[in-house]
């Protein structure tokens, strides 16, 4: 039988590599998530132990932001079964028109119910045994395109695209557990020689198992703060996935105008590092991205805008008329709307007005900019220094509109 490094998603543990770790597992992992044992503890034929382990949800934020997303990963799986399909083969017939990619979500996710469902004896194994109970076009699948720890799934592209396509099957608080347990010991490899650097230096395997961050640009100095925060505290699995280029040490000009200018530099240097470029939904970012067109833009950058928010649809607003509750999305509205009500509203509980300061001809829409604006971030850095050695402040907070805004950026490429 041999040692295996075996990844556990969910109910179903797949011998993934014999004698030996694949290294692009290990762009999907951080040295957080170690867990071990040594075994001394416990009964002496108890084995050390070595896992890391996440939850499903935060995995596939991860595969999300370096690429692998569910979108792409749909893309190529249809592609290869195309292409195989093209050439009309007598044996492919039974798939032609029918089997695509979410009818494999559909069928394997039938298969890891049933297999789940089941009483331990009826089960053929922790393996993959379960696939064949019933599934003849699921075996035929792999036929087809091949397998991947012994499940039908193109062998063509990248491993993780099918880890991606795994994680659509199972309920998103599933625990995902990559075990390299049987692996200590095995050609002299100790539990201290394995961790997500082992390749760190190897000219070859090193660049498979290096995490891809997301570059994320922002308005400002004080953009970034806010986001990188939220991400300590409220995303702290995204912390080694994503980066923020540091404009103000740079001594850069903030705003709309200096975002467009640096996505059209990156464009140009053809950085290879996906990108999101994040604009406010005002009026200043509208009028702004009119000197770049979608054609501008590789397949690496997007540009998202922050979402609408249902609350600032009737917000309250001062402009030379007076007060009045106006829709400020796509007019006013700044990332200080999204650190939650709690640090947005004022101390009488009031939300703080947003002033009309301007009108943009070119785009024929008012701008507008919140009057405490400097006030509410103070607030919000109060409130990120405390909650740092404070967890249930962190538990108590209002992350809705900050949890919708990350759905974009994790998102932006689907």
């Amino acid at each position: 039988m041999g040692s295996w490094s075996v990844l556990r998603l969910g109910p179903l543990a797949l011998d993934w590599e014999k004698e030996n770790i694949d290294p692009r597992l290990w762009s999907l992992f951080t040295e957080n998530e170690r867990v071990t044992t040594d075994g001394a503890s416990s009964s002496d034929d108890e084995s050390p132990t070595l896992t890391y382990r996440l939850r499903a949800d935060q995995l596939v934020d991860r595969l999300e932001l370096q690429g692998f997303g569910l979108t792409d990963t749909a893309r190529q799986f249809d592609a290869q079964l195309a292409r195989r399909q093209s050439k009309q083969e007598p044996s492919d017939a039974h798939l032609q028109g029918g089997f695509t990619f979410d009818r494999w979500v559909h069928d394997i996710a039938r298969c890891v119910a049933r297999y789940q469902s089941a009483d331990d004896a009826s089960r053929f194994g922790d393996g993959s045994h379960w696939l064949t109970w019933g599934m003849t076009e699921l075996s035929a699948a792999g036929e087809l395109v091949g397998e991947v720890a012994g499940i039908p799934f193109p062998t063509q592209i990248d491993a993780r695209f099918f880890v991606r396509a795994m994680l659509a099957t199972l309920p998103t608080d599933s625990e995902v557990v990559f075990d390299c347990s049987q692996l200590i010991g095995v050609h002299d490899l100790q539990a201290s020689d394995i961790s997500v650097t082992m390749f760190a230096d190897d000219p070859i395997w090193g660049p498979f198992a290096e995490k891809r961050p997301l570059i994320l640009l922002t308005e400002g100095s004080t953009d970034t703060y806010i986001l990188e925060s939220t991400v300590a505290l409220r995303f702290p699995h995204l912390r080694e996935y994503v980066t923020f280029p540091d404009f103000e040490r740079s001594n850069a000009e903030g705003g709309a105008d200096r975002v467009v200018q640096t996505v059209r530099a990156f464009a140009a240097a053809k950085i290879q590092n996906r990108t999101v470029a994040l604009l406010d939904n005002d009026a200043a970012a509208t009028d702004a991205l009119r000197a770049l067109k979608p054609s501008d833009l590789p397949p690496t950058i997007r540009v998202v805008r922050l979402p609408e928010l249902s609350f600032a649809r009737r917000y309250p607003t001062l402009g030379p008329d007076g007060r009045s509750e106006l829709d400020v999305n796509g007019r006013a509205v700044s990332l200080e709307f999204f650190v939650g009500r709690d640090i947005l509203q004022e101390t009488n509980g009031h939300l703080p007005l947003v002033q009309w300061t301007g009108y943009k001809n070119r785009v024929q829409l008012h701008q507008g900019e919140l009057l405490q604006k400097s006030a509410i971030q103070e607030r919000y850095r109060a409130f990120a220094k405390q909650a740092t050695h404070d967890p249930g402040l962190v538990a108590a907070h209002d992350w809705s509109s900050m949890e919708v805004l990350w759905h974009a950026i994790i998102h932006a490429f689907d």
